[in-house]
């Protein structure tokens, strides 16, 4: 490839794969290179790599770094989740950049394991082409427009194709805060812009049991994954898109009525208890709190207060969600074949 491609020693591990990425393999020598700069990088550079690499063409070399640079970040940070889960520490920042570098991997993953195919989609531009090709489909979706990292908000989706029009159905782990700063509205908003061009309908629909900053991913990952036993749930929602003459339908769960704004401009629903079992709020979880979620036959109020945690500010909430985490990060490892973990689910 000449001088000029070859890696020097100051570059940058973004300068590195550039001068690589249009090779058709790499050596055994470019690989150690890339994967050093890597292991050396903040957490701020692999995300920034991520971002670089996403919006590359897949090609053998691109996803040969993408892989290194996933199996890395999984790694690294699988010991700092679990810290931060055993100290009662919140997930900031750092976690959402590892979930965000992370995500395509980990519904590879869980894909794997369910059998269901959940597909990511890095912007909502990607998501818009990829309902125009399947067609019909299951996914998670970074909710900013394409090369545009302002939110790293992400949602769960199911669409589907009905009478040759497409419809979206659209679960909100959080809720619409009314102000265009707030990645759930800003990501509504460049949605409903995408969607006329192909003359979607919407169905939007405020789960609300994520009252933090930095779980909609995992909360995301989590719905989509439920989309495979809750057929039925669905097949209504889509059903009475259908028969209305709305272009975009908003609903929300009734228990989380307290933090839906406009709230009687909208369709109250009791979504199916089992997408309600990793919310934050005991107060929601309460009042559907005799329903039964799993086979242990736990009711959502017996769940919620085993998973109950009360925060150094005096805050009680239940931290089910980040188990939920730690469970698909060692999930991931395990289908890149390299945990030594005891993988067993507390989930």
């Amino acid at each position: 490839m000449g001088y000029f491609n070859r890696i020097k020693k100051d570059d940058s591990l973004i300068k590195a794969m550039s001068r690589k990425i249009n090779q058709k393999k790499i050596s055994e020598r470019t690989g150690t290179l890339i994967n050093d700069r890597i292991s050396k990088a903040s957490m701020c550079t692999l995300e920034k790599s991520y971002q670089y690499l996403i919006e590359q063409l897949s090609t053998p070399t691109r996803n040969y770094m993408l892989t290194s640079l996933q199996k890395n970040t999984v790694t690294r940070g699988i010991n700092p989740i679990i810290n931060d889960y055993e100290r009662g520490n919140q997930p900031g920042i750092e976690t959402n950049r590892l979930d965000d570098i992370v995500m395509s991997l980990l519904a590879s993953a869980l894909s794997k394991k369910k059998g269901l195919k959940i597909i990511h989609f890095a912007s909502i531009y990607e998501f818009i082409q990829g309902v125009k090709l399947y067609r019909n489909g299951t996914c998670i979706v970074r909710m900013g427009d394409e090369e545009d990292y302002i939110t790293g908000h992400y949602t769960a989706i199911e669409f589907r194709t009905l009478n040759d029009r497409p419809y979206i159905l659209l679960y909100e782990p959080s809720f619409l805060q009314n102000t265009k700063e707030a990645g759930t509205d800003y990501g509504l908003q460049l949605l409903k812009k995408h969607a006329q061009y192909i003359y979607a309908k919407i169905g939007f629909i405020e789960v609300s049991t994520q009252r933090s900053q930095d779980d909609c991913a995992i909360f995301s990952l989590f719905i989509a994954n439920k989309f495979r036993t809750i057929k039925t749930f669905n097949d209504s929602i889509f059903n009475n898109m259908e028969q209305s003459d709305k272009k975009i339908i908003y609903y929300y769960e009734r228990s989380n009525k307290h933090y839906i704004k406009n709230f009687e401009q909208k369709v109250a629903l009791d979504v199916p208890a089992e997408l309600l079992k990793h919310g934050h709020s005991l107060k929601s979880l309460s009042l559907r709190g005799d329903e039964i979620i799993n086979s242990k036959g736990q009711s959502l109020s017996e769940r919620a207060q085993k998973h109950a945690f009360q925060s150094k500010e005096g805050r009680i909430y239940s931290t089910s969600i980040e188990l939920k985490r730690i469970s698909y990060y060692k999930e991931a490892m395990k289908y890149l074949g390299i945990s030594d973990y005891d993988l067993e689910t507390h989930c």
